[in-house]
């Protein structure tokens, strides 16, 4: 199992780090984006100027830990997936998480258009930032929205199946085995 405080850590440090750095990280920032140099020797670099460079540098340093961690958390899953089978209460909660769009699957495709609508903010915003451009009333209609698209599994009703057979299958079995013989089976047993 991936450790989630790990990369919270990492994360954290990550952040210190470039928090001490702000200015370094903003002249190789504006090095590697030109596009966004100052044109004008008046203007300065606001906090957004070098909160939007160190976020990108943050974002460089542990994005190869967050890949790290997905492909274990994928690998915890697929063992899970193979596996799962073997358990009813991993069969009842896969079954379940999938009726109500919530399973690991539905949260990792709602995070990935999370992440994809991150960039296109940024990226919008970045043009005012870095141009000294000021945000008027009519670029409120040009900013990005976030759309969800629920993700569509193909076998979407196997879950729900496999849990709804066990269901029977369990019930079937504690109703023989459980059930009270009638009068004419108890005699047929005494004699």
């Amino acid at each position: 199992v991936p450790s989630r405080t790990a990369l919270v850590n990492d994360m954290r440090s990550a952040k210190a780090e470039a928090s001490k750095k702000q200015d370094e990280i903003l002249d190789s920032y504006l090095r590697d984006h030109p596009e966004y140099a100052l044109r004008d020797s008046t203007d300065n670099y606001s906090f957004w100027h070098t909160y939007f460079a160190s976020q990108k540098m943050v974002t460089d340093a542990i994005e190869p830990k967050i890949k790290s961690f997905d492909i274990q958390l994928e690998n915890q899953q697929a063992w899970v997936n193979r596996l799962g089978f073997l358990s009813p209460a991993i069969i009842l909660q896969r079954g379940l998480t999938q009726i109500a769009g919530t399973s690991s699957d539905n949260y990792g495709d709602f995070r990935k258009q999370v992440l994809e609508f991150t960039e296109r903010w940024r990226a919008h915003h970045l043009k005012f930032i870095f141009n000294n451009r000021s945000f008027t009333a009519t670029d409120i209609d040009a900013l990005p929205e976030f759309k969800y698209e629920p993700w569509a599994k193909k076998n979407a009703l196997l879950d729900p199946l496999i849990l709804f057979l066990a269901s029977v299958t369990v019930f079937f079995m504690g109703w023989i085995l459980f059930r009270k013989p009638t009068n004419k089976q108890r005699t047929t047993l005494l004699n």
